[in-house]
């Protein structure tokens, strides 16, 4: 629902406007304890659902509170199932 709720259309004075979100999650605490180990989860996240395309969003899963040389390792990005 949240990505929907960005993507509706804007009117501004100078035209309509829309606007599209790329978001990376991480769950505390299945993922991590650390708080800079989530924000690097979920941003290695973000950039997964960036390179698939726009409006897209993913969860990390890996192991936990994964050292850095884990994030980028595609297996630890997962799709967001939907309700």
């Amino acid at each position: 629902r949240m990505l929907e709720t960005i993507a509706q259309s804007v009117a501004l004075p100078r035209g309509t406007v829309r606007v599209t979100a790329s978001i990376g999650m991480s769950v505390l605490p299945l993922d991590a304890q650390r708080p800079e180990a989530l924000l690097e989860q979920a941003d290695q996240a973000m950039y997964d659902a960036k390179q698939r395309g726009k409006n897209q969003y993913r969860r990390f899963q890996g192991p936990p509170d994964g050292e850095l040389s884990h994030l980028g390792a595609p297996e630890c990005v997962q799709p967001v199932p939907t309700a």
